[in-house]
Parts: structure tokens; sequence; C-alpha cells
């Protein structure tokens, strides 16, 4: 299996500061009309290095990093005033998902998928820079309320235990997936898994792995920040 990288940037240090650090805006216009928006779902490189791990041994990684981002908690405030929007199959498997936070990004990329991906919740799975234009913005209430929230500043905090699946040694990193809408004005919004992979820096897991990697507890926690 191969992680596809965020923006398909190979440079695990330059994912780090261009995905996870770089400034956003801070305030959200309001009552705007969006006509077209773009949408970026992949795996970015969290972590400031790896840990080499080989058949038999195990590391771990420590992750504690400075992240913008809006929960998902913001995101099905609104999602579930436009419940008409999606079929009842969807908008019940959006709501049972939406109970783990650690499955943001990838309900996020769901989410988009299921209401402007002609009803295909994949559609925006592993793209980079899919760009949707709105026939009636006027109409779309959805993504003018989306574009209304704000990302807020968190700490990224947790351990991953990599886990050697081959003989000759490798450098485990941990990896999160990310899914961004960016607007025509360049607000942008940012949601992030709180459940990490472990994979080298190709983003391949062939040669590592995750130790005890539970689906329901996540491997990271996010916790506001305070000025």
């Amino acid at each position: 299996m191969k992680l596809i990288l965020f923006k398909k940037i190979s440079s695990l240090i330059l994912a780090l500061s261009m995905v996870l650090s770089f400034s956003v805006v801070s305030l959200a216009a309001e009552d705007t009309e969006y006509t077209q928006f773009k949408v970026s779902n992949g795996y970015g490189y969290i972590g400031k290095a790896g840990v080499t791990v080989q058949k038999g041994t195990t590391a771990t990684i420590n992750v504690k990093a400075k992240v913008s981002c809006v929960t998902m908690e913001q995101i099905m405030s609104i999602v579930r005033e436009h419940k008409s929007e999606f079929t009842n199959e969807q908008f019940s498997y959006i709501e049972e998902k939406s109970k783990k936070q650690q499955h943001s990004a990838g309900l996020f990329c769901f989410i988009l998928g299921a209401r402007y991906g002609g009803s295909n919740e994949e559609y925006f799975k592993n793209s980079h820079n899919k760009e949707v234009r709105v026939e009636n913005s006027s109409d779309d209430t959805l993504i003018n309320n989306l574009s209304n929230l704000v990302n807020q500043e968190f700490e990224l905090n947790g351990t991953i235990t990599a886990i050697g699946q081959s003989f000759i040694p490798v450098t485990a990193y941990a990896f999160i997936e990310l899914t961004t809408i960016e607007f025509e004005d360049g607000h942008t919004l940012r949601v992030i898994n709180t459940d990490a992979a472990v994979a080298d820096k190709t983003g391949s897991t062939s040669n590592v792995g995750e130790v005890d990697d539970d689906e329901e507890e996540p491997d990271l926690f996010l916790l506001p920040l305070t000025d």
C-alpha cells in the first residue's frame, strides 16, 4: 500500500511547512456568494523526525505540532441544516462517522463528494485542487455557510509506535489525512484526521507499519491553543 501524498509533495519538510504551518485568513468574508472552489485530499507528513526500524523492532514517533483547522463539530453544525441535500443513506453514514473525530478529513471529503461530486462520495478522494463551479451560488447556502467558518489554532499531540516489516532498516514517519477547500478569494478551510498512518518517506507502507492500530481510538489529539 502507498499513501497518496497531499499536493503530491515529495519533500516531507516542505509538506510540513506548507500544509500545516502556513498562515491562514483570520476572518472569513460573511455573506459571500462563491461561484467556484477547489478541493484537495491526501496525506501530509507530521512530526519533526522519523524513526528507524526493521523487522522485529519498534520505535515511538512523538508528535507535537501546531495546526490550523476546523473541527467536525463545526462542519456538522452546518451539514445538519442541509440534511435534505443528501440521500437518507448518505446522511445516516455522515451522522455515524461524525461521532469519531479521528476520521474527520475522510468524512469531509465524503460530504463534499456526495453534494458536489454528482453524488459520488469518492469524487474528491486523493485529488489535487479539483475545481467545482457552483451554478446557482445564491441558492447554494451549504457552501456559503461553510465559507464562513474560520480555521482555529490547535496543538496536535500524541504518539504512534512504528514497527519494522523488513530486515532492511527503514525510516518511518507519521502521516495524517487532510482535506482542504479553497475559495476563490483565497480563504481556505482545512480538516485533518487524528488517526495517523505510518509509512516511509515515499508514503509506502510495505516495509513499516503501526503497532496496535485501533480503529476505535485516535492516535493523536487536537488541543485548543489559547492566547
